[in-house]
């Protein structure tokens, strides 16, 4: 699997080729985003054993919910669309990873990837915060 080849070439400081290339044009930005959007819950409420609230700083004031809930909507934009990055470049190097072509799931694996994608290569086009 894909994951597994990936996982154990970073133990052993090994990733090279459409590896490196995956795990750090695609994979790592994707987790950024979605961590970002993630996030932003947790850095403007805090859950103690006695209350959940809002956080307080001297320096910055927290958003109200609408500005949050547009934040959010942002960063959630921002991580689909490094996704769809992510599952693009898959589909056009699929031949070329063995752990996808070869692996006994990859006729499921392929379903869920994008049927046809875009060759203009300009994954970047919709995305707002960056």
């Amino acid at each position: 699997m894909l994951y597994n080849k990936i996982v154990t070439d970073i133990k052993a400081s090994s990733v090279t080729g459409l590896y490196k290339e995956v795990l750090e044009d695609h994979i790592i930005p994707t987790m950024i985003a979605y961590c970002d959007y993630k996030a932003t819950w947790h850095t403007t409420n805090q859950i103690t054993n006695k209350t959940t609230g809002k956080n307080s700083d001297q320096n910055i004031s927290a958003n109200d919910r609408e500005s949050n809930n547009n934040l959010r909507n942002e960063l959630i934009k921002d991580a689909k669309q490094y996704e769809k990055k992510l599952k693009a470049w898959l589909c056009d190097h699929w031949e070329q990873i063995p752990e996808l072509n070869e692996s006994p799931e990859a006729d499921e694996i392929k379903q869920t990837l994008p049927a046809n994608t875009d060759d203009s290569h300009d994954y970047f086009g919709s995305i707002s915060i960056i």
